[in-house]
């Protein structure tokens, strides 16, 4: 009997470090979260200042300008005392290791500081810099970084697609 209750207990230790697959933050943000930068879809004005009680610092945006109220959200999240980045992902879904450094920049910058959020409109175009970064600066395979990229919120094909260009994977 003790011989089972220590292997179960091993397993459950073992696998301790698996997440859910999502989380809730601000006031029902779904999102993913690698330690304490976290993904996302579109936070609501409400979500923000949730987010700010939460202990996130710093919010990446990863939308374009000419697609909502760029302006609206930069001015709520400076009101809240957070930091604002802006890196608006190319109109073609084509993403270059500098835009991925730019990006990866700005939250390394400001991770000391609290929760990082990085978001787009749906979440897709951050699995996109997930999975790219996770190739480029963490040396996973490109199938790994796939992986990690769906794990993290990657779910159109259109997205997918654009990953596995950056990646130099079969489009199919």
């Amino acid at each position: 009997m003790m011989k089972y209750l220590l292997f179960f207990t091993f397993i459950f230790v073992s696998c301790s470090h698996v997440s859910e697959k999502s989380v809730v933050v601000g006031e029902s943000l779904k999102a993913h979260h690698f330690k304490d930068i976290y993904f996302s879809g579109q936070p609501s004005m409400e979500d923000f200042k949730k987010l700010k009680e939460q202990g996130f610092t710093h919010i990446v945006n990863l939308r374009r300008e000419t697609e909502y109220n760029e302006l609206e959200e930069r001015g709520k999240i400076k009101e809240l005392g957070m930091i604002y980045s802006h890196h608006p992902f190319p109109l073609d879904m084509k993403i270059d290791d500098a835009y991925v450094d730019g990006v990866t920049g700005s939250i390394v910058e400001n991770r000391k500081k609290g929760k990082t959020l990085v978001h787009c409109s749906s979440g897709n175009r951050v699995g996109i810099w997930v999975g790219a970064h996770f190739s480029k600066d963490h040396s996973q395979t490109p199938a790994k970084a796939f992986e990690t990229a769906e794990e993290n919120g990657l779910d159109k094909e259109s997205a997918k697609k654009a990953l596995r260009n950056y990646l130099k994977l079969p489009t199919n």
